[in-house]
């Protein structure tokens, strides 16, 4: 017996909000591309690029918990007007942490820039990989679109 993903969840739960949005353009381009960028000793950016903003995206953070642990999960500079940023509990015995963003209003994530900041407890403990994978957007209409996994080395500061 299967148990869902964390992208099953997503997608149930915005299924409604995105289905109600009328699609103005050919979204049915290629997926973006999302990064994950140092922001400075204790700050990780999840950064997207593509043509088109999508209307949520989703991703688990999976880290090594003994060299770093995640303080706080906020809106990226370009990504400020969102109104719904959210995260689970981390999961430290796994080293996992579900993290994503909409809007209820409706309005797109920027198709470029920041998205999210992942702020670090301090700066990492042991040089260690963080990925963001399980990475789903979904479109206008509710249309669902996987995304390639993101990666970050750390070094020890």
């Amino acid at each position: 017996m299967s148990r869902p993903t964390s992208i099953s969840i997503l997608l149930y739960a915005l299924a409604p909000l995105a289905a109600g949005c009328s699609s103005t353009s050919g979204d049915a381009g290629p997926p973006p591309t999302v990064q994950l960028v140092s922001g400075g000793p204790a700050r990780i950016e999840v950064r997207i690029s593509g043509s088109d903003g999508l209307r949520a995206l989703q991703g688990t953070l999976i880290y090594d918990a003994a060299a770093v642990a995640i303080a706080e999960v906020t809106a990226g500079g370009d990504a400020a007007r969102i109104d719904r940023v959210f995260s689970t509990p981390p999961d430290k015995a796994a080293g996992r942490l579900v993290v994503g963003l909409t809007d209820t209003r409706r309005v797109k994530l920027p198709a470029s820039g920041s998205l999210l900041w992942l702020r670090l407890s301090a700066p990492p403990q042991a040089d260690t990989a963080l990925r963001l994978a399980e990475i789903v957007g979904v479109r206008e209409g509710g249309r669902p679109v996987e995304l390639a996994d993101a990666a970050l080395e750390l070094s020890k500061r």
